[in-house]
């Protein structure tokens, strides 16, 4: 290995000024590009959530209205079939009654996931009424797995280029 850089050829300096930057360069990229890739997946599963508030709610609501609880337990667990959702709980404001299917979290864990709550609204006789809440829940870790699936991926890519550059430079360098 020291045979092909010696000391103060130009090989190690060329290799001593453009692999620090370029390393760094690439780790200060990725950093960033974590933190915005996160927000713009939690925003994307919040966003997705609120889209599809008025098609979770609906039936819920006529469910709550008509007491129908096998009804709620059954379309809360179809709304689980969702692979961004991992837990649904439903809080009746009639009866007091909560439904939970998957994994809902109690308070102290609730840091370690995403949730959106959305009003279960019925009309009856043109009047909305609120029947009770619709809560969906999303582990933060399945965000952070994915992020670090991407990191990995484009260390691996990072990694292509950088010996590329070094095999040309060198190929390069004994050419001339």
């Amino acid at each position: 290995m020291l045979k092909l850089f010696p000391k103060r050829s130009i090989k190690s300096k060329f290799f001593a000024i453009v692999l620090p930057p370029a390393v760094s360069a690439f780790l200060l990229i990725s950093i960033i590009a974590g933190f915005l890739s996160y927000y713009d997946m939690k925003n994307a599963f919040l966003s997705h959530a609120a889209r599809n508030a008025e098609t979770y709610t609906r039936p819920l609501g006529l469910s709550l209205w008509n007491l129908n609880n096998s009804l709620v337990e059954s379309q809360i667990r179809a709304i689980l079939n969702n692979p961004d959702i991992t837990g649904v709980k439903v809080s009746e404001h009639l009866g007091g009654q909560e439904f939970q299917v998957g994994d809902v979290p109690d308070q102290e864990q609730l840091d370690q996931y995403l949730v959106s709550s959305i009003d279960i609204v019925f009309f009856a006789f043109e009047e909305p009424e609120v029947l009770g809440k619709l809560y969906l829940y999303a582990k933060k870790n399945q965000i952070y797995a994915t992020l670090v699936k991407r990191f990995l991926r484009d260390c691996l890519l990072f990694f292509i280029l950088i010996v590329t550059v070094l095999a040309s430079a060198l190929f390069a360098n004994h050419k001339i």
